[in-house]
Parts: structure tokens; C-alpha cells; sequence
């Protein structure tokens, strides 16, 4: 990979891989014995949804009309494990 070549945003959302790698790290650091692996699962699961929002919001800002095309095919919500299940299978 070029870093010479990567956006601003491409920068951005290497920059918060990074400091969860490092947060992660740290979890595993601090963890209480016998908490490690919750303590390494909870810290990748919330700097995992805050790098994926970003990717997102930085994904959708450039692209508005991705916002703008068509109906959900599936929208998530109460009993949305069985909606699923019936999404994959190709019922409605």
C-alpha cells in the first residue's frame, strides 16, 4: 500500500484500526485474571462498532446517492433472527 496515495478518510479510519489494536492490547494488559478473553471480546466489539460507523458515515458522505437507492431488503428489528433466516432461504 501506498500511504503517499490514501485520502484523508483512507488515513482516518487506518489511524482508529490502529488504536484499536492497541486498545485491545491494552484490555489484554490490564484484564483481571481469568477476565482476559471478556475483557479482549468486549474492547474489540465497542472499538469494532465505533470503526465500522466510521467507515460508514465516511463511506455514505461520499457517496449521498447510496442513501437514495431503492427499498431495504431487510430492516432489523423485533424477531429479526427468524426475518433472517427467511431472508437467506429467499422467502419473504
Amino acid at each position: 500500500m501506498d500511504w503517499n496515495k490514501v485520502t484523508d478518510d483512507e488515513r482516518l479510519i487506518a489511524e482508529l484500526a490502529v488504536a484499536m489494536a492497541r486498545a485491545v492490547k491494552l484490555a489484554g494488559d490490564d484484564a483481571p485474571h481469568g477476565k482476559g478473553l471478556f475483557c479482549l471480546e468486549q474492547t474489540v466489539l465497542d472499538r469494532g462498532k465505533e470503526l465500522m460507523r466510521t467507515v460508514l458515515q465516511k463511506t455514505l458522505s461520499a457517496r449521498p446517492e447510496a442513501q437514495k437507492r431503492g427499498q431495504v431488503a431487510w430492516r432489523a428489528g423485533v424477531g429479526a433472527s427468524s426475518d433472517i433466516a427467511g431472508y437467506a432461504s429467499g422467502a419473504s
